[in-house]
């Protein structure tokens, strides 16, 4: 029998209790990040936030905590978020997993995002799409297939019977110097996310993006190193590469901490020294 997942939204699209008309007096945060930060597939009370808000209220027993995580989110729909709803909402803390959605994205303009308003002909398109059910399937449909195309998916399996990619030092670090040139653009936009969060009276926090490899799985002994854990623009990757191109934008995130004095969670770190 599989568990059934239930969750449900408040009026703002987060996971989490409405907005408290005594906002301003609480200690309010707001999670933002993709499908790690959304958790899908937990059933309420079971998400991470859902635990660090339980928690949190240990000691601050008026603390209101929103999920803001949505699947497929990088540093472009993270600014357009704190844009249009945390500005308006002035939560005090806004807390950013980060780093995934960005891998290798051609193109970072976070002045396309903080824009105050779209052209003319995007504002047409917008219309469009929200009133004719053809152009929005349309815009779906390219929308995953623009995600797939950069191993943005989400995918069952098994463990035992996913192919094992054995590569040489060389072949493995050709794949991961391919995505470095995305780095710098990675690097613009989450300094620019922290710049506007914080002019705009919120505290921003960061944490970096973990994974379940590279590491020997304790359930069941496989090495997902070389276990192939997904398939992105250059085909399929194991445990170990897909590690170290995280790791590209998670150094970034611990550089942009340090360098602009944001509090940092360094969980991808944590993780990895407690074997995960």
């Amino acid at each position: 029998m599989k568990a059934s997942v239930s969750q449900q939204r408040n009026s703002l699209g987060f996971r989490g209790p409405e907005p408290p008309r005594d906002l301003e007096r609480r200690l309010s945060i707001v999670t933002i990040g993709g499908s790690t930060t959304e958790c899908r597939f937990l059933t309420d009370g079971k998400t991470w936030p859902d635990v660090l808000a339980a928690r949190l209220r240990a000691s601050f027993p008026d603390v209101w905590l929103n999920n803001a995580g949505f699947d497929g989110h990088s540093t472009h729909g993270h600014l357009t978020l704190v844009r249009q709803v945390l500005v308006p909402l002035r939560p005090k803390v806004a807390l950013f997993l980060v780093g995934a959605n960005d891998i290798g994205r051609s193109q970072h303009r976070p002045d396309l995002v903080l824009v105050p308003k779209p052209s003319a002909w995007r504002r047409l398109l917008a219309t469009g799409i929200d009133h004719v059910e053809l152009l929005a399937l349309a815009q779906n449909l390219w929308r995953f297939r623009d995600a797939t195309r950069h191993g943005l998916g989400h995918a069952w399996t098994s463990i035992h019977c996913a192919p094992r990619l054995a590569l040489t030092e060389a072949e493995i670090a050709a794949r991961v110097d391919a995505y470095r040139p995305a780095v710098p653009g990675f690097r613009t936009c989450l300094q620019a996310l922290v710049e506007f969060t914080r002019s705009s009276g919120i505290d921003p926090l960061l944490m970096t993006q973990p994974a379940l490899y590279p590491a020997v799985d304790p359930a069941t002994g496989v090495d997902t190193a070389r276990l192939e854990v997904t398939v992105r623009e250059d085909g399929p990757v194991n445990g170990d590469i897909d590690w170290r191109i995280l790791e590209l934008n998670d150094d970034v995130t611990r550089d942009i901490a340090k360098t602009m004095g944001v509090f940092l969670i360094d969980l991808a770190r944590v993780l990895s020294e407690s074997g995960r």
